[in-house]
């Protein structure tokens, strides 16, 4: 009788843990975070994706509105940076902008980008440049760069790289240097395909 009990006890104990975990990796995706908003109408709405980041927390989620974005990119904090249409939210470096040698930085764990067109990187730049754990480079369009993407995963949880449109580089459309999750992307270029995969 009593070792049912403490069987019962353990299996409680087990799914009392799970849902937990499952609580907590719900909150590393940036799900439960405040939302910025970047273009559009809205009162309150930032002008430059650059400025909804820097004052974005860890957890929050910066959404984009259709426009083009003269500026470069920084993101050093966990959020998800989505545009609301990938044909129609660019950021373009109209050849001359560069921060460290990419138009979009990412330099923190579990960050995301998605829906974005990432274009026009003057000479020698990466489209995205991207170091951390478990970040994601998701459903974005990168043509005209020197580089397209380079990922450098740090950590248990492999960086993804999915559903993406390389195009029109001069240089390597992907880098990877660590193991990388790397899913129905679509690849034409002048250049090298992918270096490291």
């Amino acid at each position: 009788m009593w070792e049912n009990k403490t069987v019962s006890l353990v299996i409680i104990t087990i799914l009392i843990l799970s849902t937990v975990s499952l609580i907590t990796i719900n909150n590393a995706d940036g799900s439960n975070g405040t939302t910025l908003y970047v273009g559009g109408n809205g009162s309150g709405n930032y002008t430059s994706i650059q400025s909804a980041i820097d004052n974005a927390s860890n957890g929050d989620i910066v959404f984009v509105y259709n426009g083009t974005y003269y500026e470069c990119v920084r993101i050093n904090k966990r959020i998800n940076l989505f545009g609301e249409d990938r044909n129609n939210t660019i950021i373009d470096a109209n050849y001359t902008l560069s921060y460290l040698g990419s138009l979009v930085t990412i330099s923190s764990n579990w960050a995301y980008i998605s829906n974005f067109t990432i274009q026009n990187t003057p000479w020698n730049n990466y489209g995205i440049w991207a170091n951390g754990e478990g970040v994601r480079i998701s459903n974005c369009e990168i043509h005209h760069v020197t580089e397209g993407i380079f990922v450098y995963g740090t950590g248990d949880i492999y960086p993804r790289v999915d559903n993406n449109t390389i195009h029109h580089t001069w240089g390597h459309l992907l880098t990877i240097r660590s193991p990388v999750i790397i899913e129905n992307n679509y690849f034409h270029t002048w250049g090298t395909t992918c270096v490291g995969c």
